[in-house]
């Protein structure tokens, strides 16, 4: 987690929604114009992986720099290190307080652990100020690891609270480097653990509680499809390329525009667009005048997300022409 602030947002400089307004101008390159927080800073993180192994934490980025010294661009963690896995939709049930709330999922790995996570703000201290909560729950610790929280304001306070694995997990808030870090001792069963970011902290500094439970919503939180069809090439040539419209008359008013694509071997493909990611179904028939692509939504993102869009198989080597940003 890069930050946590409490305010607005963020501004939107260097954002897809801001980019190509005007025709032929899209958002500047580099770093100068950056989003920045509108609102008062908590806790932030630098570039450096959030989970680590080691007997100390690293506090610099391990990937190759990239190759225009106007970009971070060193691309992804290697996958020893960590790759995340999905966003999830469901409930968080707490069996201490017997409640159960909406809540959202994030699943990843790290250094060969699965890792749940799930995030929570509300009014946690005594005078009923604002406080943000991230639980964690891993299958289990194969060796020690480090989670690196970040650096915290001078106003705010770490709690740590756990359950029945609490003596094998320690936070260290007061380094002299000023970050605060959590260490997980080896376990070959189940961890779960929550830290609490507010301006308070509660009477004890650390408190033990029942494991939460998470249970998933199969259901689709938007519905809603858009359809697009496919234009045949009507040439009789051994290769032809026919034309996919961009679903821009969608459900959502947005406005549609990839980025990339990448071929599954199942016959579908995996597009990048610059607003929010699809999934799809598809309905072929046996000819070639009946092809539809119907398109789900399934995430959101402020800059980058993945869509989805199945290709097709017929009797000709076809190529589909996709049009692009």
């Amino acid at each position: 987690m890069s930050a946590i602030w409490h305010g607005q947002g963020i501004t939107p400089a260097g954002l897809a929604q801001v980019s190509y307004q005007l025709s032929g101008h899209k958002a500047a390159e580099g770093q100068e114009k950056l989003p920045k927080i509108v609102g008062e800073p908590w806790i932030a993180a630098g570039l450096y992986p959030g989970w680590q192994l080691g007997d100390q934490p690293i506090l610099s980025d391990p990937r190759e720099p990239g190759t225009d010294p106007r970009e971070v661009g060193r691309g992804p963690l290697s996958e020893s290190q960590g790759r995340f896995k999905a966003v999830q939709l469901g409930s968080l049930v707490d069996k201490t307080l017997k409640s159960k709330k909406p809540a959202v999922c994030l699943e990843y790995e790290v250094c060969g652990n699965h890792v749940q996570e799930w995030i929570e703000s509300g009014l946690m201290d005594e005078p009923g100020l604002p406080g943000v909560q991230r639980h964690f729950h891993l299958d289990k610790v194969d060796q020690p690891l480090w989670l690196l929280l970040g650096r915290l304001a001078p106003d705010r306070k770490i709690t740590l609270a756990a359950d029945h694995s609490a003596k094998k997990i320690s936070l260290y808030d007061k380094e002299t480097d000023g970050y605060a870090k959590v260490r997980l001792a080896s376990s070959t069963s189940s961890v779960e653990f929550s830290v609490v970011i507010s301006r308070n902290p509660p009477p004890q500094t650390e408190t033990e509680r029942a494991p939460l439970t998470w249970k998933a919503h199969p259901a689709r939180r938007w519905p809603q499809r858009a359809v697009t069809e496919v234009n045949f090439s009507p040439s009789t040539n051994a290769f032809v390329v026919d034309d996919i419209p961009l679903p821009l008359d969608n459900p959502w008013r947005r406005n549609v525009r990839l980025a990339d694509i990448a071929f599954f071997r199942n016959g579908r493909a995996a597009l990048v667009t610059l607003a929010f990611a699809f999934g799809t179904m598809t309905c072929l028939s046996s000819t070639e005048t009946a092809f539809g692509n119907f398109l789900t939504r399934m995430a959101t993102a402020r800059q980058t997300a993945t869509s989805c869009l199945p290709t097709h198989s017929l009797r000709q080597p076809r190529l589909a022409n996709l049009p692009t940003a």
